[in-house]
């Protein structure tokens, strides 16, 4: 994933965030209605929602637009692929480093569970 797609995702709140099919026309990926995606508010999102019929009608030039902002990381137009509970992101880790600090916090917390029952 494109750095300016995480900044932008480190920089959102919830309330950032819609559930739309907007960005799933454009990439192409034609998800049974009722399944929909939550993703970054943005520009193309905005344009877009609730004309979803027209998006379909001009999907290829739209398509190429999203495609070059998927590469130049322009989170105004690219799919930041989000939950609502992004505000509680605040860096981006791999998961074996998160995993890691994971099991040492429970393995401190299982050594000393016993002081704390006292």
């Amino acid at each position: 994933m494109h750095p300016g797609l995480h900044a932008a995702a480190l920089a959102a709140g919830g309330d950032d965030t819609v559930r739309q099919s907007v960005l799933d026309i454009v990439r192409a990926r034609p998800w049974p209605a009722r399944y929909t995606g939550r993703v970054l508010w943005n520009d193309m999102v905005r344009e877009w929602l609730g004309r979803e019929g027209e998006l379909r009608a001009v999907c290829d030039a739209q398509a190429a637009r999203y495609l070059e902002a998927t590469k130049a990381g322009d989170a105004k137009l690219a799919a930041t692929i989000v939950g609502e509970a992004i505000g509680l992101i605040d860096a981006i880790e791999p998961a074996a480093g998160i995993i890691e600090r994971m099991v040492a916090g429970a393995e401190a917390m299982l050594k000393h569970g016993a002081a704390l029952m006292r």
